[in-house]
């Protein structure tokens, strides 16, 4: 499943990969994947480009997202039924509104990006301001 996708992404050697909605699931994320794992997801009449390392540390470091992440990865769920429902519209929104450790082993300049999204985020006035 997800250890089958990583596979194919490292293998290929492309900046993403294509991948049928369903060959993974979020209960697959046991650890953070680096942030430059991205793949297609091709379902029925839609495609979505999809960060998994982002969605991953989403899921792992933001238990309140879980159900942004589930949404995001379901192409039958447009994104703007996403942003109706969760205020996000992207994995990287949500990556922002979750605490600096998620990143912390990746380069710095993640952590300065996120802070300028999650500013923007915040502005739209749908999530109280948090400490990272």
């Amino acid at each position: 499943m997800l250890k089958g996708v990583l596979k194919r992404f490292y293998e290929a050697s492309e900046a993403f990969i294509e991948v049928k909605e369903g060959d993974f699931s979020p209960e697959e994320f046991t650890e953070p994947l680096p942030l430059i794992v991205k793949v297609v997801l091709v379902g029925k009449g839609r495609r979505r480009l999809v960060n998994l390392g982002a969605l991953s540390r989403v899921y792992l470091f933001c238990p309140e997202l879980r159900g942004f992440v589930k949404d995001y990865l379901d192409l039958s769920v447009s994104l703007d039924d996403v942003f109706r429902k969760h205020c996000l519209y992207t994995d990287w929104e949500a990556l922002s509104l979750c605490p600096e450790d998620a990143v912390k082993d990746e380069h710095p300049d993640y952590s300065y990006a996120l802070r300028r999204i999650r500013e923007m985020v915040e502005r739209r006035g749908c999530f109280k301001s948090r400490q990272r």
